[in-house]
């Protein structure tokens, strides 16, 4: 009669009960709301199947996704086939690698006796082509669910594509946890060393390990579940010193020094090293240096150089080529004086025969922009034009077709930002506004709408600072 009462933990499914059988639907929507709040992976497929018994589909919506996230910590003795099934076949899925998620069923499967035909359906959705050849080789391979005729079978439709010369993609959840994003300038211009990490999932900003050097306008790039960081300015002078930060440890390491110090440089990792390219050198003057940074020996190496010097660029690596798009280029046209211009050019670098391609040029010259890779497209935001005049656009390249398209522009103005791949959306923060004033401001691209959204702001406005998702 009072419309409240108090229950334990324990008594949460007996109640749920309750007021299900006597249609009492805001208890009921209350006792969901309690299950929803106490989810974790320990709970998560109990949850599942009271939601699915009980009609609640908010509930079983909010467990399948707590199952998803961490699926390594599932008990796999309490895992139903229909649930595993489910979970295997979703893209989301998060686990470390294939190789985690195998092991996984090897659990599920050993924990109680699971008939042939279940067994199959879910190893049928194991992308065993995404994992490492020695692990299938030695582990997968020599399974006995694996050895007869069946699971032979299933082996070979998930492989067979790969010899066809087929590339299969890892799931989109084995992608980045956080987006990281590195030093800048705050206030009033002031270097920074601060590193904040940004978390989708939650839309929240939490501070890690610092780096031991303040840093703006530099480059930055993940590589092997690192970050590593180089050159820039530090307050000072133009720096030449490297690092990297380990998430798992929270901690930074010294690297070799680049041989060049420079400022306004751009960074790519392909084939297991660091490309530093471009840029301002002490003295001022653009650079024409690529350098190569080899995490396994630890050297610095010097590669074909940029076809024309420039600063303030991007680099973008798609299907293991690296993609330069505008900046600020030196002048080689003899009609204008010595100096530099804003460009729209884009050279592709290709690793392999260490040599560098024109591709088709940008719409609009530009520099002090971002760029990422997307979906297969390297999309373009903000940035100053020729004009030196901040700007809101956001175009999309196409690398197969060499074509451009232009997007749904950015909320509002903005140059000097930073952007970052995560779970199949652009995001992009800080920066310059076109009233030169510093930025705290995050929006988030979907391809899929077209459109920008709002997410949580940064603690503090920044600009020149560096986003990498890992």
């Amino acid at each position: 009669y009072e419309g409240s009462c108090e229950i334990e933990e324990s008594q949460l499914t007996e109640m749920l009960d309750a007021a299900a059988r006597l249609m009492v639907e805001p208890l009921k929507a209350a006792c969901a709301a309690m299950m929803a709040a106490q989810l974790s992976p320990d709970n998560a497929l109990e949850v599942w199947r009271i939601a699915e018994a009980f009609s609640l589909p908010a509930l079983e919506k909010a467990a399948v996704a707590s199952a998803l996230g961490g699926f390594e910590e599932l008990p796999p003795q309490l895992a139903s086939g229909a649930q595993v099934l489910a979970l295997v076949q979703e893209e989301m899925l998060v686990a470390k690698d294939e190789e985690a998620v195998f092991r996984w069923i090897v659990r599920w499967s050993e924990a109680a006796e699971r008939p042939e035909a279940e067994l199959m359906a879910v190893l049928k959705h194991v992308r065993f082509a995404t994992m490492a050849e020695g692990f299938v080789r030695d582990t997968v391979r020599a399974w006995p669910a694996l050895l007869g005729a069946k699971g032979k079978g299933v082996l070979y439709a998930s492989l067979t594509p790969v010899a066809g010369g087929v590339q299969p993609s890892p799931r989109l959840g084995f992608g980045p946890r956080r987006i990281y994003l590195v030093g800048g300038a705050e206030g009033s211009g002031e270097e920074v060393s601060t590193v904040r990490a940004y978390d989708p999932a939650l839309d929240s900003w939490c501070e890690v390990a610092s780096m031991a050097t303040e840093r703006c306008a530099h480059g930055a790039a993940a590589l092997g579940g690192k970050l590593y960081v180089m050159s820039g300015f530090d307050g000072e002078v133009v720096s030449a010193e490297a690092e990297v930060y380990d998430p798992k440890a929270d901690s930074w390491q010294p690297l070799p020094s680049m041989p060049t110090a420079r400022v306004a440089l751009a960074v790519a990792a392909v084939a297991g090293k660091i490309y530093a390219i471009g840029g301002r050198d002490g003295d001022g003057d653009l650079c024409d240096a690529v350098e190569a940074f080899d995490p396994v020996s630890g050297a610095w190496a010097r590669v074909a150089s940029l076809p024309v010097a420039r600063s303030s660029h991007t680099a973008t690596l798609f299907a293991g080529k690296i993609y330069v798009l505008g900046g600020d280029q030196v002048v080689v046209d003899p009609e204008w004086a010595e100096g530099s211009r804003v460009t729209r050019c884009v050279d592709m670098y290709d690793f392999a025969t260490d040599s560098w391609q024109q591709m088709a040029a940008m719409p609009k010259a530009k520099f002090a922009h971002t760029a990422a890779m997307l979906g297969g497209k390297i999309y373009v935001t903000g940035g100053y034009d020729a004009d030196g005049v901040s700007t809101d656009c956001c175009g999309a390249y196409d690398p197969v077709t060499n074509t451009w398209t232009t997007l749904a522009t950015l909320s509002e103005p903005r140059c000097n930002h930073a952007s970052a791949v995560f779970n199949g959306k652009l995001y992009v923060f800080g920066g310059w506004s076109m009233h030169r004033e510093q930025l705290n401001v995050v929006e988030v691209y979907s391809p899929a709408s077209n459109s920008w959204a709002s997410v949580a702001d940064l603690p503090l406005a920044i600009d020149e600072a560096v986003a990498v998702a890992i």
